[in-house]
């Protein structure tokens, strides 16, 4: 690694390290006037930004607004075929009605903003998630707001007719990473080296399993949906290196975008967990993060599961279909999940508190609890 490289990576991981920073120390004062699946309205009087999302036309359409500092930030999105998802994404000066940027204060606003709001599995609330995470990926180079799918296809034309393509772009527009989170992929961009337009290729972790960053989401940071594509980790790398979003990146910033709209949550519960306690979970996740299932827990027998995920934040609350003295009647757990992983705390209705790990598709908890008698998240209420 040459030194410009290293001096870019400093300046690209102090430039992440700061907005996470502030958005640890500025508390968010987000109110919710009106927070359903199909209806979002809110103001955050800290950062005097006022924002909607609301879902019309029998579900077929998502109006997104945003208001801050004289600018207005649109996004109409039509989800009436899943699979061919359109989206206009606009920001203008509502003065002038004129297209524009976003300042850098604005920038970092919108990202305590953005870990205010959170995400949920809603098509009201996912898409105002989404929204803020299409503006932070793209406009930091302090490019006017003017993004649609229309736009994105006449750039895809133009890659496909240039000189060096950035890999082959699938008709689905996008290459799913989700079978490969942890795993070391290679990633090609396309920059310029003495005028002359050179591939390069570079190897690392996809996602936050191992190597710490989230290589290869298609959004800023870690937070909000956790889709990961091949497109996505060649435009990470490639402003990794550059320093830059667009520019230099452009290329491989369309051939990505497509992926933003279309490609699949990998953040998925769906499985069969084992966890600390020996509990045996099998899971089901529907497309609004919805959890359903059962978990084996020891001596108590086989419960009934309900729960929600939200970005990489989990809930899931276990019930005792048949009461007895010697169980209580039902446990819950809070935490997060990172691939093929996830932790957090428990409570029970027996007043009772503790810690959790697990992990997917029956791989063995290390340190994993087996007691004679219960003393997990649902022992002897005697107790």
């Amino acid at each position: 690694m040459n030194v410009i490289t290293r001096i870019l990576l400093v300046v690209f991981c102090f430039f992440a390290l700061s907005i996470n920073l502030l958005a640890a120390d500025q508390a968010p004062v987000t109110s919710f006037l009106n927070e359903t699946d199909t209806s979002i309205t809110g103001y955050d009087a800290g950062l005097k930004i006022s924002f909607s999302s609301q879902v019309v036309d029998d579900s077929k359409t998502v109006l997104v607004d945003i208001q801050l500092g004289g600018k207005r930030i649109t996004n109409r999105v039509d989800i009436t075929d899943p699979k061919n998802i359109t989206f206009e994404l606009k920001a203008v000066d509502i003065k002038t009605g004129k297209l524009t940027n976003l300042s850098a204060k604005e920038l970092r606003d919108l990202t305590v903003l953005a870990s205010s709001v959170g995400y949920s599995g809603g098509p009201a609330h996912r898409w105002l998630s989404k929204t803020l995470d299409l503006v932070l990926m793209n406009d930091p180079d302090g490019e006017d707001i003017d993004l649609s799918t229309q736009k994105i296809k006449e750039e895809l034309e133009k890659i496909k007719k240039g000189k060096m393509s950035i890999n082959a772009i699938t008709p689905q527009g996008f290459t799913s990473l989700c079978p490969n989170l942890g795993q070391t992929m290679t990633g090609q961009y396309t920059i310029k080296v003495k005028g002359k337009e050179q591939l390069i290729e570079e190897q690392d972790v996809v996602g936050p399993c191992y190597s710490g960053e989230c290589l290869g989401r298609c959004g800023p940071l870690c937070n909000g949906e956790q889709s990961y594509t091949q497109e996505c980790f060649n435009h990470d790398l490639c402003t990794r290196y550059t320093g830059k979003i667009m520019g230099p990146c452009r290329d491989e910033f369309w051939a990505a975008a497509d992926g933003w709209a279309h490609a699949p949550d990998c953040a998925d519960m769906s499985g069969q967990w084992l966890d600390n306690y020996a509990y045996i979970w099998n899971l089901g996740m529907d497309a609004l993060g919805n959890i359903t299932g059962t978990v084996y827990a020891g001596a108590c027998g086989t419960w009934d599961v309900t729960g929600k995920r939200a970005a990489q934040d989990i809930t899931l609350t276990a019930t005792n279909p048949a009461p007895s003295t010697y169980c209580c009647t039902a446990f819950t757990y809070s935490g997060t999940q990172q691939c093929g992983s996830a932790s957090g705390s428990w409570t029970n209705e027996c007043s009772l508190s503790g810690s959790w790990t697990m992990l997917k598709d029956g791989t063995t908890v290390t340190g994993a609890t087996v007691l004679p008698r219960q003393f997990g998240p649902s022992p002897a209420a005697s107790q």
